[in-house]
């Protein structure tokens, strides 16, 4: 009996199929519960199979409007504002500083809500890192890690001199 116990204890003993205690004790506790429970299988019948009925027809689309001369005349201008842009001139439309800065700031949101509270973000870095992101779509190589190899016939300087590999 353990000697740590505070109070007073209750031990009761099995002799054969009884128990000594003063308790009403019945033969039926020994039953399992499961088969005191009623099946549900007459539920089970009683919905019927419903599965899907699948059958061939033609699909119908709703016709798509037709384009204005309106819409025209924007893609127009469009087209010829972004044929004198070089690539990065279209990036920069694209992400401007307005987008950048958000990028930016909830990055740092992010980080913070899960417990990264040294991480900082500049917009520089991260042009520079959508800058790898979009070169490592050009060259791909089989490992991320290999960009920052310094092999000379693996690593990428242009990316090793960007960002480090653990800034990236």
């Amino acid at each position: 009996m353990p000697q740590d116990v505070s109070g007073t204890l209750e031990i009761f003993t099995h002799r054969g199929n009884t128990v000594h205690e003063d308790s009403s004790y019945d033969d039926g506790d020994d039953e399992p519960l499961a088969s005191k429970r009623k099946r549900a299988n007459s539920t089970r019948e009683s919905v019927p199979n419903s599965a899907p009925t699948w059958r061939k027809c033609e699909p119908s689309y709703s016709s798509a409007p037709q384009r204005t001369s309106q819409v025209n005349e924007k893609k127009n201008y469009v087209c010829e504002e972004l044929k004198i842009l070089n690539p990065v001139q279209i990036f920069e439309k694209l992400f401007d500083d307005d987008i950048i800065d958000l990028i930016v700031s909830n990055s740092t949101v992010y980080a913070k809500q899960h417990n990264r509270h040294e991480f900082e973000l500049v917009p520089c870095d991260l042009k520079k890192f959508m800058g790898i992101l979009i070169l490592s779509g050009y060259h791909k190589l089989p490992r991320e890690p290999m960009y920052w190899s310094l092999d000379e016939d693996i690593g990428v300087e242009l990316v090793s001199k960007a960002m480090s590999r653990h800034r990236f």
